[in-house]
């Protein structure tokens, strides 16, 4: 009954010296001197509690654990993981005083979305319309689509979003505008639709009994050309004449120089040697 007694002892003794002191192993040695030793004494090992700091599901606790890893802490708290999180560190790592440990709760969630394609447009530029005009040959029509995602979570917060599909419900049909490439100037209040022009210098001449060179009898709007330049009968308009044909061509007439005939002789002095724009019709 003694021995008991001095057993007890020893025991509490032990037990308040491993609170006190921060001792990594305490090793109770036995035999005591007044207890005989036999098989039903053991030495007995008792490891120091750690100070953990846990993160998860938005709290963070204070826990002091025997345990010896991460992986054993778990278990021993009763912390239940999916297959996908993250436990930070490694669930192997030892435990030591002031570890903190991460728990991040990854969730995966597949969301479908219909999503708008807008529609292209196309612009034609054609020459029965005016420069400068425009005209929609072809409303546009925005498409439709549904995207598949997979959208990856930690701790409720949005870190991944991957495309797994995407399948076409309607597809877009493009608007088509005509653009307007035929030159177009007011004279007279017409419009004049033409392909380039020209500045020449321009004189002029009246009858003189011949032919022109294209077999006619000239006449008002006759114009002699350099048919290398303008070739005969090309539709012009002269500022300040007004609408000819390239009917004729003169020894004199070479390079951007055009001559106009006149129905009077007066008119032609009249007119001179003047630079003129020149249109080349349509």
């Amino acid at each position: 009954m003694k021995h008991k007694w001095l057993l007890g002892i020893c025991c509490t003794l032990t037990l308040i010296i491993t609170f006190i002191f921060p001792l990594r192993k305490v090793e109770i040695a036995y035999p005591y001197p007044l207890v005989p030793f036999n098989d039903n004494v053991k030495v007995l090992g008792i490891n120091r509690a750690h100070h953990v700091t846990l993160h998860i599901d938005g709290v963070s606790q204070e826990i002091i654990t025997p345990a010896q890893n991460v992986q054993e802490f778990l278990s021993l708290n009763k912390i239940v993981l999916d297959p996908f999180d993250i436990v930070t560190p490694d669930k192997s790592t030892p435990i030591t005083d002031n570890l903190v440990i991460h728990i991040t709760r990854v969730k995966e969630e597949v969301v479908m979305l219909e999503e708008e394609i807008p529609f292209k447009t196309e612009r034609i530029e054609v020459p029965d319309l005016a420069k400068g005009e425009s005209k929609i040959i072809q409303k546009g029509k925005n498409g439709l689509s549904r995207k598949t995602f997979v959208i990856t979570y930690h701790n409720n917060q949005e870190v991944a979003r991957k495309l797994k599909e995407e399948v076409m419900l309607r597809k877009p049909v493009n608007e088509i505008i005509h653009i307007g490439s035929k030159q177009v100037v007011q004279r007279g209040g017409k419009n004049l639709s033409f392909k380039e022009t020209l500045i020449m210098k321009a004189s002029a001449y009246t009858h003189t009994g011949n032919k022109t060179a294209t077999g006619t009898f000239p006449k008002r709007g006759t114009v002699a050309v350099d048919p290398d330049i303008i070739p005969l009968g090309t539709k012009l308009y002269v500022d300040g004449y007004g609408y000819g044909v390239a009917q004729d061509i003169g020894g004199a007439i070479k390079g951007n120089r055009i001559d106009l005939f006149m129905e009077t002789r007066q008119e032609a002095l009249d007119w001179g040697l003047r630079t003129v724009r020149v249109y080349i019709l349509e």
